[in-house]
């Protein structure tokens, strides 16, 4: 299946934080941030977070994220190989915690 993310309809969504990232790119944004509903097994990556709309002010390191905050994130959904939803990497944390991040 395609990896496109085209047709796709950008939303808010809101999840919590299940794994560590992997890292931050040299572009600031945070890659491979898991988030899931609390108390189910269902996850979603994001395979390039970033930090704010835009993308103007970026993470520091990986520790910006806990587990377990709550993120609203706003992004295109997209399946990339039919099982594990992901979103596109124009994804940004709209708040962290109930925190604003612009």
């Amino acid at each position: 299946s395609s990896a496109s993310a085209a047709g796709s309809i950008a939303m808010y969504y809101k999840g919590v934080v299940t794994r560590q990232a992997a890292f931050v790119s040299s572009q600031g944004d945070m890659s491979k941030v898991y988030i899931g509903d609390a108390g189910t097994d269902k996850e979603i990556m994001i395979y390039y977070l970033k930090r704010t709309e835009g993308g103007s002010t970026h993470w520091n390191s990986i520790d910006d994220l806990q587990l377990g905050d709550e993120l609203i994130i706003f992004g295109r959904a997209f399946y990339y190989n039919s099982t594990t939803p992901e979103f596109d990497n124009q994804t940004y944390v709209y708040s962290i915690n109930g925190v604003r991040t612009a």
